[in-house]
């Protein structure tokens, strides 16, 4: 290791002056700080790990020295005295911890810094898991799995196995639960996204955003059909009616209407107040509107005129929902109430006070049961016909933004500002054993010289190597926690990964990878 440290400073940089000069000896001086402080800090945390290590071999070694003096005071059989004789402890050279093979450990002529540059573009060495992440999906067009904020909206797919979900971050995500794998991701929002709702068919859907627009997405071409301008404020929710226009609402206090395939809207309303959620019925005549003062408001799509108002919250109404007949109307508020209305009668029915902010409500399959998500991570089901709360799901770190159930009843989904998704069992009442990584609070742990490849870390144990020209991910190595450092060996057949509890885990490097990096390792050296 501290043979390598030179080609650290491997730099074809050239000082044209003396500021120039000190400026690159104080970087120098403070990177060799740095390698110094982590190898202080890998070294307590070796001694740790080896006083644990002794301790428990000694504990071990005494139970043994315990049977044996128990054996001095029982009567032995002449046969198992001969096994006992025949069957001897290993020599107390094997016994001992081997510092030879310890002391190579931390001398072997590795030459990861051979292969791997320090100067990475752009400062990316020194960028924090989520602006990495960010980067390397903006710039070099990775999927790297999982939303870095809140996720406010989801939607499952007709065939009950894709979804998709949207976030602060400005992405929307495609997911297999079948592949349990996320599929793509769809960038072009330029600020942090509030909704997401599917077409008729599923093969389009809706994004709106708090950069103003609303954009129109291909599922199957996995590409931007069209961008909607004309909001002068955050749009918070919108829709596809069953032929294919788009109503969307805005703190702005208007409702606009758009044709798929026109540029310019095609009707408005003044709702009079910020619309927060709407939903469309089944004929397509009206939406309902839920707002900012906590009025929910029914409109004819026709005329562009109201129909009627229902009371009944003391607060911004957060989410709205219909029943597939159109007579139930549920709407859940930030008054922590969810009120049931039966339409045709256009009266309030059912009220229930949840245990926080109400930012989500959707029927369950069979419409028997309501489903909630609470500003308190809870998502709660209501029964439909007692109005009382059934049960409640609590595993969500934050307040629970959407929830949706599958078209067959199978299953459901609540998204969180804990950034996370959770998919349970409906029948068990239990989260589902899918093994979506969600979050990967990514670590750059190298890069070739012409950072055409790289080496990310995360936090769910997983090492990838990438390729930055083609997109893809050449190899991948789990069993880590916080994976630091890589390290190749001078023939470079094997590599080191080195994790946070100072853990190392050898992995055979592949033919194809051991060309690759054949060829940067020869051409440094030549270099040199």
């Amino acid at each position: 290791m501290i043979r390598s440290i030179k080609t650290l400073f491997h730099s074809n940089h050239s000082c044209e002056n003396n500021e120039d000069f000190y400026k690159e000896l104080k970087q120098r001086i403070q990177l060799i700080e740095k390698i110094q402080n982590k190898i202080k800090k890998q070294t307590a945390t070796l001694k740790i790990s080896l006083e644990k290590w002794s301790e428990r071999a000694i504990c071990n070694l005494e139970k043994f020295k315990k049977f044996y003096c128990g054996l001095k005071k029982q009567d032995i059989s002449e046969k198992s005295k001969e096994i006992l004789i025949n069957s001897r402890l290993s020599p107390t050279s094997n016994m001992c911890i081997n510092t030879r093979k310890l002391e190579e450990y931390f001398y072997q002529n590795f030459i990861i810094e051979e292969h791997i540059s320090k100067y990475y573009p752009n400062n990316l060495e020194t960028k924090s898991p989520q602006e990495l992440k960010v980067e390397l999906e903006n710039r070099y067009g990775l999927t790297i799995t999982g939303h870095t904020g809140y996720i406010t909206s989801l939607a499952i797919l007709p065939d009950n196995d894709h979804f998709i979900t949207c976030s602060h971050d400005k992405t929307i995500r495609l997911w297999s639960l079948k592949n349990e794998s996320q599929e793509h991701i769809f960038h072009g929002h330029t600020e942090k996204i509030w909704n997401v709702s599917l077409n008729f068919t599923g093969r389009l859907f809706v994004s709106s955003s708090a950069d103003r627009t609303v954009k129109i997405w291909d599922l199957e071409e996995k590409c931007l059909m069209f961008t909607k301008i004309g909001h002068t404020n955050e749009v918070n929710a919108a829709v596809f009616t069953k032929d294919n226009r788009i109503i969307s609402g805005s703190d702005e206090n208007y409702v606009r209407i758009w044709d798929l395939y026109s540029d310019n809207e095609i009707g408005k309303i003044d709702n009079g107040s910020g619309v927060l959620a709407l939903a469309v019925t089944q004929d397509d005549q009206r939406i309902v509107l839920g707002s900012k003062d906590s009025i929910i408001k029914i409109w004819n799509l026709q005329t562009l005129t109201k129909d009627f108002e229902l009371s009944g919250h003391n607060g911004w109404v957060r989410s709205i929902v219909l029943s597939k007949d159109n007579s139930m109307i549920v709407s859940g508020g930030f008054d922590y109430l969810v009120n049931l209305y039966n339409f045709q009668e256009r009266a309030l029915k059912h009220s229930v006070s949840l245990s926080s902010n109400v930012c989500s409500v959707a029927f369950s399959a069979d419409q028997q049961n309501i489903i909630a998500g609470v500003g308190s991570g809870k998502v709660q089901i209501i029964s439909v016909s007692q109005f009382t709360i059934d049960y409640s799901f609590c595993e969500h770190k934050n307040r629970v933004k959407t929830v949706e159930m599958s078209s067959d009843g199978s299953f459901m989904i609540s998204g969180s500002d804990d950034c996370n998704f959770i998919i349970w069992d409906v029948e068990t009442k239990k989260r589902m054993n899918v093994c979506l990584y969600q979050l990967e609070p990514l670590k750059l742990l190298g890069a070739t010289p012409d950072f055409k490849y790289v080496f990310i870390g995360s936090g769910n144990g997983i090492v990838k190597f990438w390729d930055l020209e083609t997109k893809k991910c050449l190899e991948k190595y789990e069993g880590f926690e916080d994976a630091l450092e890589v390290k190749f060996s001078t023939n470079i057949k094997y590599m080191v990964f080195a994790d946070c509890n100072f853990r190392f885990k050898v992995c055979f490097v592949t033919k194809k990878m051991r060309m690759l990096l054949s060829f940067y390792a020869k051409r440094i050296k030549t270099e040199n």
